[in-house]
């Protein structure tokens, strides 16, 4: 009897160790269906027409916030903020460093932006005329970006960087004509005298810095008011995508 007990209390856990099995094979088996079903649903879900609606209207407004913040910053913030903590040179030089970033950022800004509105809204860019208009606006405002990048911005900086080559030259010989003073009893005459050759040399450094300054001035009138162009322009996109948001609530 008591073995018969032990063989049949064997036979019982032994039928429960392959139930356990089998149970936790089904459970796997059915983990990784689910797990496959699940991925083929995320794939679906982005391959489809509303997960890649979603994403352009991102890229449209990622892009837009970035230009539009950066813009905004430059043109009212930065400058007045460096101006008045920094001297004229370093000022200059600081300038130089921040317009080419800030005009790729703005370039890359404004193509995400244009190319988010362009897939994003698909056949209404070409049918519909707010649409169709903020597109070209946009596209106008990438050209006029990559005119400051390209042309304005490098002739800018050598003019500036040119200036300031003539300036520090100008005071090092101011220096040096304060250390070295002319000699006593020395007779000096007209065109000879040191005095006069300094007051003219004086004068073609001054006109020159006139002139450069002048160009500069030429060139950074040009770069500000297609920036402040540029800032408009964004200004009535803004106004597009909150009209656009007030239609959908």
């Amino acid at each position: 009897m008591g073995q018969r007990g032990r063989g049949e209390r064997q036979g019982e856990e032994k039928d429960g160790v392959d139930t356990v099995k089998s149970t936790l094979h089904e459970f796997q088996k059915k983990g990784q269906h689910d797990f496959i079903n699940r991925v083929y649903d995320v794939v679906n879900y982005m391959l489809s027409t509303d997960a890649i609606g979603s994403l352009t209207c991102v890229i449209h407004i990622l892009g837009f916030a970035i230009a539009y913040g950066v813009c905004v910053w430059v043109t009212f913030f930065s400058s007045f903020v460096l101006a008045g903590a920094l001297p004229n040179q370093q000022f200059a030089i600081v300038q130089s460093k921040i317009y080419p970033f800030y005009f790729k950022t703005m370039a890359s800004c404004v193509g995400l932006a244009l190319l988010g509105h362009a897939l994003s809204q698909g056949e209404k860019v070409l049918l519909g005329k707010p649409d169709l208009f903020q597109g070209h606006a946009l596209l106008a405002t990438l050209h006029i970006i990559l005119i400051n990048l390209l042309y304005l911005e490098p002739r800018a900086t050598k003019v500036m960087f040119e200036r300031i080559r003539v300036e520090n030259e100008e005071r090092k010989g101011q220096e040096s004509s304060r250390v070295e003073p002319g000699k006593e009893g020395e007779p000096t005459t007209g065109a000879s005298d040191p005095q006069v050759m300094g007051r003219l040399d004086q004068e073609t450094v001054n006109n020159q810095i006139l002139e450069l300054n002048e160009m500069l001035k030429k060139l950074n009138a040009y770069s500000s008011f297609l920036n402040i162009l540029t800032l408009m322009v964004l200004k009535l996109h803004l106004a597009y995508l909150a009209h656009r948001l007030y239609m959908t609530c």
